[in-house]
């Protein structure tokens, strides 16, 4: 037995730290922060959507210290008990719940933040769909002036986000065995 997790969970939070935070991040401050809404419930749904990845991306940090073998709670314990898991059977037994119990909560993080993502990037193509309609968008009033605060091509950036969250959903449901 052991971290079942361990390769997922770093890839998610490398792409967590690594992308959303920079792709992802400059997407949602255009057309979340300011963007001018027609319908405030997509904006709502979308924007806990980038709040939750956002949470998860620090549990996920802190679920990751914890079991550093320097100064992690659960690195700490389960160097301590290795050595003597093969000859003290409650040392085995307290390794292997802490390896359960971090192996159902690394799951848990790449369930939630994956759904989380799959909402973010269903909105996204939304947004991007109503980007095409403009002169006559019906999601967001004010494109023309995204356009001037754009960083890149509105249309660029959305197709870039949707397609690489697309493609890492993938991924990490090969790992999941969806």
């Amino acid at each position: 037995m052991g971290y079942e997790y361990a390769k997922p969970l770093n890839y998610l939070k490398s792409f967590l730290i690594e992308y959303v935070k920079r792709d992802v991040r400059e997407l949602a401050d255009l057309v979340l922060v300011r963007g001018k809404w027609a319908n405030v419930t997509l904006s709502k749904q979308m924007s806990d959507s980038y709040n939750l990845i956002m949470e998860s991306s620090g549990k996920i940090t802190d679920f990751d210290a914890k079991h550093s073998e320097e100064n992690g709670e659960f690195g700490v314990k389960l160097k301590t008990l290795l050595p003597r898991c093969d000859r003290d059977r409650e040392s085995k037994s307290i390794m292997k719940t802490i390896l359960n119990d971090s192996n159902t909560a690394a799951r848990e993080y790449i369930v939630n933040t994956t759904k989380y993502l799959i909402s973010f990037a269903k909105d996204t193509k939304s947004v991007l769909e109503d980007y095409k309609k403009v002169p006559r968008a019906e999601l967001l009033t004010n494109w023309k002036e995204l356009e001037r605060f754009a960083e890149h091509p509105i249309e660029e950036l959305a197709t870039g986000v949707y397609k690489q969250i697309y493609l890492f959903v993938q991924l990490m449901q090969s790992f999941l065995g969806n």
